[in-house]
């Protein structure tokens, strides 16, 4: 069956599209995959098969076997404080880009008090992701030395690996077209975007060898190196030394992204 024939579109008198049916699978069949019971249309449509038929060339598996522990962000009334506090991390905090956290895009909170706790402290190889926010649903960041024992803000989700793969890698894989379309398929909501911890857990991730994995790993330190320098230099109010370094690390990100789809689209063998 061609591509463009597995959903069928019912339209009202009006021609407005009131049903969309996939008509390539069983109920059964679609029952049968994580996660269960998925209403939204975006999971089900059939513009993420060619993505997903790609990624399934390689050993895949869903983020949730490398998660040892996500934690959420404390979501009642925040208490900022202009001194004296923990730099808090919010989802306008975690660039664009995807080379890391800009903490000083946010506020501090007061050390001990509700917003902050152990758990929702940040360690060098978390994975954070923005749970919602406008432009900013669905933006995720590694944990570096310069983000490191901060805390999570309410719109944050905050994902603990079980050192299976390498942080690094995961977060370059998100990056990639691959990464963003398979995140773009689990998030929900009409108008304002939610991503939850089910989503986060449902997203697919390629195995490549170890030894390509080793290789983004490595390559992705040394992105997060010059994100780190960066924040240090915004934090001294050095602008000049932080944008050199910010530039020079989007830079080489996007590099590594470019080599990681190509070795997903099997153009190359490793990204080195």
């Amino acid at each position: 069956m061609s591509k463009k024939n597995l959903v069928q579109i019912t339209t009202d008198e009006k021609g407005r599209e009131i049903v969309m049916v996939r008509v390539d699978k069983t109920l059964e069949e679609l029952m049968e995959e994580k996660p269960t019971s998925r209403w939204n249309v975006n999971y089900w449509h059939s513009s993420y098969e060619g993505i997903i038929e790609q990624i399934k060339k390689f050993k895949s598996l869903p983020l949730d076997n490398y998660i040892s522990k996500t934690v959420s962000g404390y979501r009642g009334k925040t208490e900022f404080v202009k001194k004296g506090g923990v730099q808090s991390i919010e989802a306008v905090s975690i660039l664009a880009s995807g080379t890391g956290v800009d903490p000083y895009l946010s506020r501090q909170v007061k050390i001990g008090g509700v917003f902050d706790s152990e758990s929702r402290r940040t360690k060098s190889g978390d994975l954070l992701f923005a749970r919602s926010g406008v432009g900013t649903a669905g933006r995720s960041a590694l944990v570096t030395d310069s983000s490191d024992d901060m805390v999570i803000g309410g719109h944050i989700l905050k994902v603990e690996l079980n050192n299976k793969i390498p942080a690094e890698y995961i977060q370059a894989y998100l990056k990639t077209s691959y990464g963003w379309q398979m995140l773009d398929r689990v998030r929900a909501g009409v108008g304002a975007l939610v991503l939850d911890e089910a989503d986060v857990r449902a997203i697919l991730i390629p195995i490549l060898s170890n030894g390509v994995i080793s290789n983004i790993m490595s390559e992705f330190k040394k992105v997060a190196t010059y994100h780190d320098k960066a924040v240090e230099a915004k934090k001294k109010g050095n602008d000049p030394e932080y944008k050199e370094n910010i530039e020079t690390a989007e830079r080489m990100l996007k590099d590594l992204i470019a080599k990681t789809e190509a070795v997903i689209r099997g153009e190359k063998k490793d990204v080195i």
